[in-house]
């Protein structure tokens, strides 16, 4: 934006096919037109009316909105989610922090509220947001990958690149099933790299 702040968002829409495609190219527009001068509960609270007045049968999604601005050596954000799992920041030293403002699924209720979370991001930690294709892989047991396991496995990477915890997220989601999950698996990690 002109103001130097960067948006980022994570989304996740019921459904598949035609009407899911639909869904996704209203959502993206909406929060393109939207997202620059407004704040990341306002931006949802838009969108929720844009697809209660645009999709008529029940169809719905979910989105994590953040608005980042750079301090002085640090980053500041500020969080809202319509419904998504939670976010995570992994700390440089390894401690993970959950991130999980109140907010209902986009596209279902009329009168809606996000919440929003402020944090700060200081040089080498990261915000990781994603989809629940991560958090709801299953094991051949049946087990949940869930939150937990991603947490204790953000922790071991500590200092790592953004595209290095990407990938190891992945692997493991990969690896802990016996196929490729179900549901479609989205992950942005956005890291404050240290001085140069």
């Amino acid at each position: 934006s002109e103001d130097g702040a960067w948006f980022a968002v994570l989304g996740d829409v019921c459904g598949k096919g035609p009407e899911a495609a639909a869904l996704t190219a209203l959502a993206r527009y909406t929060i393109r037109a939207d997202a620059d001068g407004r704040e990341p509960g306002e931006v949802l609270e838009r969108l929720n009316s844009a697809v209660l007045a645009q999709v008529g049968d029940m169809r719905f999604l979910t989105a994590t909105c953040v608005l980042l601005r750079r301090g002085d050596g640090h980053v500041d954000g500020l969080l809202a989610r319509g419904g998504h799992p939670p976010s995570l920041i992994l700390r440089a030293d390894g401690a993970v922090e959950v991130l999980v403002p109140t907010g209902p699924l986009v596209g279902v209720l009329a009168t809606t509220h996000f919440e929003e979370t402020t944090f700060r991001l200081a040089a080498g930690d990261a915000l990781v947001l994603f989809s629940d294709g991560v958090t709801e892989a299953r094991s051949p047991r049946g087990e949940l990958f869930g939150v937990e396991r991603l947490s204790a496995l953000l922790g071991s990477h500590a200092g790592a690149g953004a595209g290095e915890i990407a990938r190891a997220v992945d692997q493991a989601v990969v690896a802990f099933g016996t196929r490729r999950p179900r549901d479609d698996v989205a992950l942005l990690v956005l890291r404050a790299a240290p001085a140069p």
